[in-house]
């Protein structure tokens, strides 16, 4: 059984909510559903929620810390318009505390694809391009003849058919954008790493630079360092 001496981290995404309980840095248990409402709450001391996508209701998260309301942070952030800085975002940025090194680059593979660029405990910006599947409905949506079609597997390039021509744009294109942020990263800071997360990032962590390791539950484990700032 779970002592409730425990952190509970939320993070509800466009496609999907997930939650993660955390023994001081520890990931102790981490659930993914299609929903808060759906979620099983599991026994914790405090919990935060960050959103890009609905809440939706729980009873059990009463005294739930909302990111947005949060004015303290871990790390700094040299960011003109933080008011619009997404809360995936910040909780990425604000894993990197504790982790070894000092200058990071975070690559999240969502329905959009964010590059932030975290040295020195300063989170100093980035870029937000479209994700994997919104580039396949956008070359669908705005063109009369291209099917709408998705990853499955491996692309490679040259493509043998459209679909395949589609397949290899997106996931050659995807990785060429990477590479080239992962360089201009790397130009101010030789001992870069690079972060991998989100939904997608599964099909990119072979074909980038080193270092590079990927970490699925990223945004839970910054929005438990949150936590555990304010804790102290």
């Amino acid at each position: 059984m779970v002592s409730r001496d425990m952190n509970l981290a939320i993070d509800i995404g466009n496609t999907r909510t997930k939650l993660g309980l955390f023994d001081g840095r520890s990931l102790v248990e981490d659930h993914v559903y299609d929903s808060l409402a759906d979620a099983i709450i599991p026994d914790h001391e405090q919990s935060i929620l960050s959103a890009t996508g609905e809440i939706g209701a729980s009873d059990a998260l009463s005294n739930c810390t909302d990111i947005s309301s949060v004015t303290d942070y871990p790390i700094s952030f040299d960011y003109k318009t933080f008011d619009t800085l997404g809360q995936d975002r910040i909780a990425n940025a604000c894993a990197t505390v504790g982790l070894e090194g000092s200058a990071f680059l975070i690559i999240d593979c969502g329905t959009c694809v964010t590059y932030d660029l975290v040295v020195d405990d300063v989170f100093l910006g980035g870029a937000i391009t479209p994700g994997m599947d919104m580039r396949f409905r956008a070359m669908n949506n705005f063109t009369a003849n291209l099917p709408l079609t998705q990853l499955d597997g491996q692309a490679t390039f040259p493509g043998k058919s459209t679909n395949d021509s589609l397949k290899a744009g997106v996931l050659e294109g995807l990785i060429g954008e990477m590479r080239q942020f992962i360089d201009l990263s790397k130009d101010k800071n030789q001992e870069l790493k690079v972060i991998l997360t989100g939904g997608n990032f599964a099909q990119f962590g072979g074909a980038l630079k080193k270092p590079t390791f990927a970490d699925p539950n990223l945004t839970l484990r910054g929005l438990n360092e949150i936590l555990l700032h304010l804790s102290t």
